[in-house]
């Protein structure tokens, strides 16, 4: 059954459409003109006449007072057309609409109150969208304006008398009246109804939506009934209407335009021609813009890995026994092996104003034959897969000069086999049908016939086309390539030969082996000996804060969780900086967790306070009787970006205070940092398809992963004191020695592991080993020696034999990488349009399924 969201899209759809038309009408109204909306209807009266063969008659009397006088007096009027089918939804057609056709429209204008100035007026029908605009104006301009007109419409309707639903004999009338939007609205309306057997009581009301079928107000009105209408539209609806015939409903789907016949019929020359008339009845669905059909021939498709099939096409004519606008435009569209010759029917400046037109398009087709297994062969695909629209009904006839040995057909999406509903031979003529094709689905026939039938067979095969361009794009690559080359290298050389590091000729030499750190901080020095602003300082920072007992690095089963211990406890701006933005993700936690467990902290949510302090004092009160959470998972990622963010402002707040002071100053010029480490390698072949990209990423690359330049004496100096102790600490994690300067194996008989002999280990060694980017060997050496006792890590990294917590450290030097360029995820949507087409001809040279056969294409509106 249809869902209540998919009537309430069938309304505001046709809503929408309604609008539009408006608009372009420049009126501002809905089922009556006024030209405000003080304008209001004073009544309105509907009698439906139902006849025994199912037919019904709507009369419609609206009596309209305007605010303002009115000359001429018009009235555009809505009917509802389309109305979800209560029945089973379709297989293959989905969603399902039942669709209500007028017919035979008239219409009277009687002006003022008083009667004698009465005329019949033109009915201007104008469907769109699942609805009937029916437009009455007075035909000449008058003496004096009106304040009132009375309008009555008569009209016939095909679909509302359906079966019961009980599946009895009996008919059950479904009839909508007025749509949903109105200015002015309708306020109430008197339906009466009559069928054959006399008045039809027991009449319901109804809105056009699910949404309202239960607002609309229905109290008796003699045999009629009177209905508080308002915006929510008016559906009447009678259980059975005795002594009347019920009709099938016309049904087409919800989405999409809906082909209710598609007739082919092919007749076969001798000569390898194909001649083809095609009659199409088209149902325009809600989104169309009812211009006309495009109707799209394959003129070429790939038969092998290196060939395509072509096909001639004449288009003979095309006409429409509907009378509609059937202006011919002819296109070409598609790739270079997958080409359509489109068929563009109708006009742009005219609009379909009918629910379906017929078309009847006639062309010939060249190439159409096949020649193989000793017999002359049509395998046809008749509808094509290209399209979205729905066909109801479709029957091809084929008519050969010589008897048909074999006929077969496919129906589906491309390369199913499903056999089609009908397919039959007689003689030289052979028949196929295929009922109810969804979107992408077509029907392919397959008719065989003894070889010599025909004196000239396919198929065409021409040599796929190489790609457009090619020789061009290899000149380009190869001239750009190498212009590139010269010039980056060129521009690389002389940009290192102006921003060469200063040097102090008394401290050349002068710096060497240092077991100490540099009197810099730790994630200052980091930054100038890199160049870059990378995630190694950032786990150099939080494995001090670490040691120092402000944070708790816990392991988490295969990972790690942290905790922050001592928010503000930090014992330098960078430390404060790398706290303060833990504890905004901690307090976020800690608020979320209360809003979750029913505490009034909603001000929170909504200010989200950078810690317990910043919040209001009930907020920060509860806050403080809660235990703090340990950061894990998404939280624990997104923290860390906060702190990796956090450090790389301070340092660069940091290294431009020092610019102010010529004695201070590290760097020459402005301090231009990397945001990051340059990138691996292999990414740089990412830039080769592109003429001349390639080698100045490879180049940009290298200088990019080059030491920085441009430092003062004093910058040079602290890099060489920076980059001794890192060679210290490198070689005291790599090697079990004694004295670095002489590796050799270390052994238990050669006394204690040289770190346990070292001073702050964890507290400065493991920081600036973190820092400049040689932890990993650092903690393969301290998990045996925390296990067996021979150091005894702070709190903060666990407990004594016990190397999780350690391993923590090591788990957020590589999560606090990832976290750096992490960027926290955000929902989103999207959407896609397009004309129908959902795919390519899928003819591979052979038959036997869907879409296996020549030709196709597919046909839409526009």
């Amino acid at each position: 059954m249809t869902s209540p969201a998919h009537r309430r899209t069938r309304a505001v759809a046709r809503a929408l459409a309604a609008v539009v038309v408006l608009v372009a009408s420049g009126l501002a109204v809905g089922p009556a003109h006024a030209s405000v909306t003080d304008d209001r209807i004073d009544t309105t009266t509907f009698v439906v006449t139902v006849a025994k063969n199912g037919g019904v008659h709507v009369e419609a009397t609206v009596a309209v007072r305007y605010a303002e006088p009115e000359d001429p007096p018009h009235l555009w009027w809505h009917v509802p057309t389309r109305q979800a089918w209560d029945g089973d939804d379709d297989a293959h057609l989905g969603s399902l609409d039942s669709v209500l056709t007028l017919s035979h429209v008239t219409g009277t204008v009687q002006l003022g109150d008083e009667a004698g100035t009465t005329r019949t007026v033109p009915v201007d029908v104008d469907s769109l969208g699942g609805t009937d605009n029916l437009d009455l104006t007075w035909p000449d301009f008058l003496d004096d304006p009106v304040d009132s007109a009375t309008f009555t419409m008569s009209y016939d309707v095909a679909g509302a008398l359906l079966p019961a639903p009980d599946g009895g004999t009996a008919a059950a009338l479904s009839l909508p009246l007025v749509d949903t939007y109105s200015l002015p609205a309708v306020d109430r309306a008197t339906v009466r109804v009559v069928g054959p057997q006399g008045p039809v009581d027991g009449l319901t009301c109804s809105g056009v939506s699910d949404d309202d079928a239960a607002t609309v107000a229905c109290t008796p009105d003699g045999h009629g009934v009177r209905a508080e209408v308002g915006d929510r539209g008016l559906v009447v609806d009678a259980a059975a209407v005795p002594g009347a015939a019920p009709q099938q409903p016309t049904l087409a789907s919800h989405d999409d335009d809906t082909i209710d016949s598609f007739d082919a019929d092919y007749t076969v020359g001798t000569d390898d021609s194909l001649d083809v008339t095609e009659t199409i009845v088209y149902r325009f669905g809600p989104s169309s813009n009812q211009h006309g059909i495009i109707r799209s021939l394959v003129a070429r498709e790939p038969w092998s890995r290196w060939r395509d099939r072509t096909y001639g096409i004449e288009l003979l004519g095309v006409t429409s026994p509907s009378g509609v606008d059937t202006t011919v435009h002819t296109s070409t569209t598609g790739s270079e092996r997958l080409r359509t010759s489109d068929v563009r029917v109708g006009s742009e400046d005219a609009r379909i104003r009918t629910p379906t037109a017929t078309y009847v398009v006639r062309y010939r087709v060249d190439g159409a034959m096949l020649r193989r297994d000793g017999h002359d062969e049509l395998s046809w695909d008749v509808t094509g897969n290209m399209s979205r629209t729905l066909h109801r009904a479709v029957d091809a006839t084929v008519h050969l000069p010589a008897a048909a040995t074999a006929v077969h057909c496919w129906v589906g999406k491309p390369g199913s086999s499903d056999a089609c509903a009908d397919a039959a031979s007689s003689g030289t003529t052979a028949t196929f049908r295929a009922t109810d094709l969804g979107s992408g689905e077509g029907l392919t026939i397959d008719v065989t016939m003894p070889s010599g039938s025909v004196t000239a067979t396919g198929p065409d095969l021409a040599w796929r086309a190489p790609p457009r361009g090619l020789a061009v794009y290899v000149g380009l690559l190869l001239v750009l390539g190498a212009a590139g080359l010269v010039v980056s290298v060129v521009v690389a050389v002389v940009w290192r030969l102006m921003h060469r590091d200063a040097r102090d000729v008394k401290s050349i030499g002068v710096v060497g082996p240092r077991n100490t750190p540099p009197d810099l901080p730790l994630p200052v020095a980091g930054a100038v000996v890199d160049g870059a602003l990378s995630s190694h300082e950032t786990t150099g920072v939080l494995l001090a804060l670490a040691a120092a007992g402000s944070v708790a690095l816990v392991p988490d089963g295969e990972s790690f969780g942290l905790r922050v211990v001592g928010p503000g406890a930090g014992r330098d701006r960078f430390e404060q900086a790398v706290l303060a933005a833990l504890e905004k993700h901690v307090t976020r936690a800690m608020v979320d967790e209360a809003f979750e467990d029913g505490l009034d902290v909603e001000d929170a949510l909504d200010d989200e306070p950078a810690s317990i302090e910043e919040a209001s004092p009930g907020t920060a009160a509860a806050l403080r009787r809660r235990e703090r959470p340990t950061l894990t998972g998404t939280t624990l990622r997104a923290a860390l970006h906060g702190a990796d963010q956090a450090l790389r402002r301070t340092v660069r707040t940091d290294l431009e205070e020092r610019q102010k002071t010529a004695e201070k100053a590290l760097f020459r010029r402005k301090v231009r940092l990397r945001l990051g480490e340059p990138v691996r390698w292999p990414w740089t072949l990412l830039a080769l398809p592109v003429p001349g990209l390639f080698p100045v990423v490879v180049v940009v690359r290298f200088v990019h992963g080059l030491r920085p330049t441009d430092r003062t004496a004093l910058g040079s100096r602290y890099v060489d004191e920076t980059r001794a102790f890192r060679r210290f600490l490198a070689d005291l994690g790599a090697t079990r020695t004694r004295a670095v300067a002489a590796p050799v194996a270390y052994t238990s008989d050669a006394g204690p592991d040289p770190l346990t002999t070292q001073g702050d280990l964890f507290g400065t060694l493991l920081p600036w080993a973190a820092a400049l980017g040689v932890a990993d060997a650092w903690f393969d050496r301290l998990a045996p020696l925390v296990r067996d006792g021979s150091v005894t890590p702070p709190d903060g990294l666990g407990s004594n034999h016990d190397s999780r917590g350690l391993w923590s450290g090591y788990w957020i030097a590589h999560t606090t990488a990832a976290a750096a360029a992490w960027t926290p995820s955000s929902s989103g949507g999207s959407s896609s349009s397009g004309t129908g087409y959902s795919g390519g001809s899928s003819y591979s040279g052979g038959g036997g399924f869907s879409g296996g056969g020549g030709g196709g294409g597919g046909t839409t509106s526009w």
